[in-house]
């Protein structure tokens, strides 16, 4: 048995139970052992094989005792921590080392090898202490079957038999170590200073790699988006072309040119009130609307809104978005009114593709300009704000699709400048999530018209192997969609 000692790092205060660790032994008399050859060497012996505990027995002086032990032919698990618990009981036991990386792996590799479970009342790693029952009533794992085959012998299989794959204990690894090569009292103080800062900048440079692997980049994270949203119907029913919404609800275009001073005449005389005044579309007016404005990262508020856009399709069946689009979603399906009425635009698949997608997309790119957690967006009302204007007056409701700024901006959000020739691609700061996002929703609805399979839409894949491109950061593909638009 193996007793485990603290040692998390001190966050609380000093006591007689603290366990400290120095980054370099007290004991000066042991650095010629340290620096020596034979040390390094043993450092790269492989203990899990028959051979590799040979060598570490006659390195720590233990082979007579070693040879009395009765031993399996083979290389086995048990013989591995019988010797272990020799070296440890004997006086040629020398060797000290301090952890500054990879602390918790060195453990879990131990219990691993050793096949121990972990007890957390106890602290103990006991050999063989890990049972199949344990993973059964321990730590209820769900759907876990027996697998008929113990685990110290699943392990002993692992370095014996080569048919069982383990490449997490088996394949070879860089270990990187600081050895010393002279006493304590000979290293000058800036040769201690420079060690100290190799170690520190080795630490950091590890923890932000591991925190890059963890953390999504922008372009991951919008791709995972529009595949979940991908999803929220039959993708198969969107290559049909009976398969589409009836066209039976409308709004007023917005004028492309609108002075200030006629904005704000309009919108005195209709009380302040943009949905009187421009009549945009009734779908996005509302507490369904303005839920899913708030926190449009949460599948029920979503669910709930996109009812409102579930629709009769043009053979009878109930649809909802997202649509595959065709060619006839934007001619014969349009009523002849609108042709003689101008100031009327149908509510047609691709606006309901845009009122499911920019909620979403907005936020996640709000986020990242902002440098928030998403979570911190809900409740957001200043992105609320962004993502209603972006729906009802810069997506697809003028008569001319036009990227011009309309001058409800500055009513949406404080402190915007607007200019009669102001285009979106003009915007900067956080703002370029206006751009990037109507970009990004013009190319769903782009490939939606034009792929032939509308199963997949291949701005997902897209989005996908931005991430393969290394010296592309989230800033860099923000600022070049927000340009180029």
């Amino acid at each position: 048995m193996v007793v485990l000692q603290p040692m998390n790092p001190q966050q609380r205060s000093m006591s007689e139970i603290t366990i400290t660790k120095n980054y370099f032994p007290k004991n000066k008399d042991n650095y010629d052992f340290y620096s020596s050859g034979d040390f390094v060497e043993i450092l790269k012996t492989n203990a899990m094989t028959k051979d590799g505990l040979d060598v570490i027995a006659k390195y720590f002086d233990l082979v007579e005792a070693w040879n009395a032990i009765e031993k399996e032919e083979d290389f086995n698990i048990k013989d591995y921590y019988e010797l272990l618990l020799m070296v440890k009981k004997s006086k040629q036991d020398k060797i000290w080392m301090s952890f500054y990386e990879g602390l918790h792996r060195h453990a879990a590799l131990m219990m691993c090898l050793l096949c121990s479970k972990f007890d957390l009342v106890t602290n103990e790693v006991n050999y063989g202490s890990l049972t199949e029952e344990y993973f059964k009533k321990k730590l209820s794992i769900k759907d876990f079957k027996m697998p008929g085959i113990a685990p110290i012998d699943r392990l002993n299989d692992i370095f014996i038999d080569e048919t069982t794959k383990a490449p997490m204990l088996t394949t070879l690894v860089s270990v990187k170590a600081f050895v010393p090569k002279t006493r304590l009292n000979e290293i000058n103080v800036g040769d201690l200073d420079s060690l100290l800062q190799a170690s520190r900048t080795y630490s950091e440079n590890i923890s932000v790699s591991k925190r890059s692997s963890a953390d999504k980049s922008l372009t991951i994270f919008l791709a995972d988006t529009l595949d979940t949203i991908d999803k929220l119907n039959k993708m198969k029913e969107r290559n049909d072309v009976k398969h589409r919404p009836v066209l039976d609800q409308t709004f007023a275009r917005q004028k492309d040119n609108i002075s200030l001073r006629c904005h704000n005449d309009d919108m005195k005389a209709h009380g302040y009130d943009d949905h009187k005044c421009y009549q945009y579309s009734d779908k996005l007016n509302g507490e369904k609307w303005n839920k899913y404005t708030m926190d449009a990262l949460n599948p029920a508020v979503r669910d709930e809104f996109l009812k409102t856009l579930s629709s009769k399709s043009i053979d009878g069946d109930k649809v909802r978005p997202p649509f595959g689009l065709h060619l006839q979603n934007f001619t014969e399906d349009y009523p002849a009114e609108t042709q003689q009425n101008k100031k009327l635009k149908y509510l047609d698949a691709a606006h309901m593709n845009a009122f499911l997608l920019i909620p979403p997309i907005a936020t996640i790119l709000n986020a990242k300009l902002q440098n928030k957690p998403l979570r911190n967006m809900v409740n957001d009302d200043k992105n609320a704000k962004l993502i209603s204007y972006m729906c009802r007056y810069q997506f697809r409701t003028k008569a001319v699709t036009t990227n011009k700024v309309h001058p409800v901006l500055m009513y949406y959000k404080a402190n915007a400048e607007f200019k009669t020739t102001f285009f979106i691609n003009n915007l900067s700061g956080n703002d370029r999530c206006v751009p990037v996002t109507i970009f990004l929703v013009s190319m769903y609805n782009a490939c939606m018209l034009f792929q032939d399979d509308k199963t997949t839409n291949l701005l997902i894949p897209t989005l996908q192997r931005f991430d393969m491109i290394g010296k592309l950061s989230d800033e860099s593909f923000i600022e070049t969609m927000s340009e180029n638009l």
